[in-house]
This record gives C-alpha cells, structure tokens and sequence, in this order.
C-alpha cells in the first residue's frame, strides 16, 4: 500500500464558532 501526504482544510459550515455546526474535509488532488 503506498502511502501519500495530502493537505486538507476544516470547514466548521454553518457555525458562528469554531468547532460547532456541520463539520466537512476537503482535500484537493492532482490529476495526471
């Protein structure tokens, strides 16, 4: 299995404070 490193962002969406509402990953990935 290979492994790779990704970066990510955290979306706290539809909250007034961090870590509250519906919580969501994104990560970008290249294609080639």
């Amino acid at each position: 299995m290979k492994y790779i490193e990704a970066e990510y962002f955290h979306v706290d969406a539809f909250a007034e404070k961090p870590f509250e509402g519906n919580p969501a990953s994104i990560c970008f990935m290249s294609t080639k």
